[in-house]
């Protein structure tokens, strides 16, 4: 009898008639997904020395880079010390991004530069 059930399971799962189990849930996806992209990118760029630059919105539409080098690391934050304060005037938390600032932000705001 158990090897009849066994074959039976066997067969049913060869040809497709068990049903797959049901994905997971959606929202749950995503979620790990952007928690395992955030723990990436921190590992990535909380690194102390490491060059990182960072894309902003300028109004509407423009867009404009900055760059830096990672000078310290503290507990869940970086310390970027910009070297390319990009094309235009730009302030984050109300620091003034010029060359030689030094701006302290979350590591996952920031990419590795190519």
């Amino acid at each position: 009898m158990k090897k009849h059930l066994a074959l039976f399971g066997l067969v049913a799962l060869l040809c497709g008639c068990v049903a797959a189990p049901a994905p997971p849930d959606p929202a749950a996806a995503r979620a790990y997904a952007r928690s395992v992209a955030e723990a990436e990118a921190r590992a990535a760029v909380a690194v102390v020395g490491a060059r990182v630059c960072r894309r902003l919105t300028v109004g509407i539409g423009n867009t404009d880079w900055v760059s830096g080098v990672v000078a310290r690391v503290e507990g869940d934050q970086v310390a970027v010390q910009i070297d390319n304060a990009g094309r235009m005037s730009q302030v984050i938390d109300g620091v003034a991004v010029v060359r030689g600032a030094t701006l302290r932000t979350r590591p996952e705001l920031w990419t590795p530069c190519r």
